[in-house]
Order: C-alpha cells, then structure tokens, then sequence
C-alpha cells in the first residue's frame, strides 16, 4: 500500500487530542460517548477483527486478521491471494518477530526492521482502540473552526496541531457526533497533495458504534477501501499466540 495512504490511516485513528477551553472538549466528549462510553471502552482487554483491503491504486486485494491482548501483545496475519502470499507478525509485548512466506518458524526481526512491523501493527490496533482517551499524553493542540457541509452532512470541524506543527483537519457528524472524516496537506506548493479518509459506514458491536467501511483519497480520488468484520472483545487468547516460537 502506498505509504501516504498508510500514513493517512494510522494519523487518522490515532489522532489523539489535548484539552482546548472551547467546543472541541465537548464534542470530543460527545465522540466517545456516542462510540461506547469511556467505562465500556476501558474494559476491553481483547480484540479481534478481520479485514479486506481493495488498494485500488495498486490493482490489489488482500486481507488481514488481527489480535490484539493489553497490554502490549498483537499479531496480524496478511494474505495476498492474487499472489499467494501470507505473511504472519506480532510480538509478545518484548520481542517483534515475522514469518515471511516460505518460512516454518517465526524469527524475531533485526533491529532495522522493527520499526516497520511495530507501526504495522499498531496500526491495526488503532482502528478499534479508543486514542482519545489519552489525549492528555499527547501534545497536540485543538480548536474549533465552525460548523461546514460535506457530503450533504454537517459536520463540526477541529483543527488539530500535532508536535510537528503538521494540521489536520478533523470532521464529526454533527447529528451522531461520530468521526466522519479527516483531511490534511502533506507538502508544499506544487509536490503538495491532500490526503483525506472517509468512515462511510458504522456497524454497532457488543454495545460499541465502530467502523465498517472505510475510503481513502488521494486529491479526491479514491486509492484504497477497507471493510471491518467479525470484531469480537474480550475473546480468550492465549500468551503463547503472540510469542516468537
């Protein structure tokens, strides 16, 4: 997938926001308790979903199932079937391993690679996370630009300004006070491009309201849609599911 893309993905479920005196708390406020409520969120100590991912721009399909345990064990299974591939990664919470195609046992990756397979998988783990909560840990600044039209919804719109002074633009229904869209500029001038992320479609699971359908643009064009199904919480999973072998 195209790494603005991704990068549009994770800062738009991981968006995590710092008190501001004015509308932006309560809507905030209003966000959570209309996903599931801040009680119902924190005693979620597991969960499980699966995915597909049309990366149009790239003419491909493929699939993720992913596991998360608080509070730091995960693991993502990613099948290519147009290629057959699958690739499968995680971590026990100390040690990030992979096993590539071809391999029978998972080896923990190089230092070099970490990085990489730790934001994969936090990435995932985002999507159904709740990163607002934890907004005072965070050092971004948000304010409240007003009330706008988009896609014949109304939406109230923040701005937010994370520690790298990079600003997003932050869209929640204003009738479900859900996320709906979130939009920013990456680069200058003529190499600038807008990236933007839609939730067209929420599904309620288990007394939470979580996405089912999501649309990724590139400057207005769409690049990639991903549904979330069979989202399950505080299934049993077991440590050893996570560990490097």
């Amino acid at each position: 997938m195209n790494y603005k893309i991704l990068a549009t993905i994770v800062a738009f479920f991981a968006l995590s926001f710092s008190a501001f005196a004015d509308k932006s708390d309560e809507i905030i406020e209003k966000s959570i308790k209309a996903t599931g409520g801040k009680e119902k969120i924190a005693n979620l100590n597991s969960w499980t979903f699966s995915s597909t991912i049309n990366a149009i721009a790239q003419n491909m399909e493929l699939s993720v199932d992913y596991w998360y345990k608080k509070p730091d064990k995960m693991r993502m299974v990613t099948k290519v079937p147009a290629m057959s591939i699958e690739m499968d990664g995680g971590t026990d919470g100390k040690i990030f391993w992979v096993k590539q195609p071809g391999d029978s046992l998972r080896r923990a990756v190089p230092e070099t690679m970490q990085g990489q397979v730790q934001g994969q998988l936090e990435f995932y783990k985002t999507m159904l996370s709740a990163p607002m909560l934890d907004f005072k840990e965070k050092n971004i600044t948000l304010k409240y630009k007003g009330l706008e039209d988009i896609d014949e919804k109304k939406c109230n719109v923040l701005i937010a300004v994370d520690k790298d002074s990079s600003e997003s633009l932050i869209y929640f229904d204003a009738i479900s006070n859900l996320m709906y869209s979130t939009k920013q500029i990456m680069g200058s001038g003529e190499q600038s491009v807008t990236m933007e992320m839609k939730i067209m479609e929420y599904q309620r699971v288990d007394g939470m309201t979580l996405p089912k359908r999501i649309e990724v643009y590139q400057n207005n064009t769409v690049q990639a849609k991903i549904s979330l199904s069979a989202i399950k919480f505080n299934e049993k999973l077991e440590d050893s599911d996570f560990n490097a072998n």
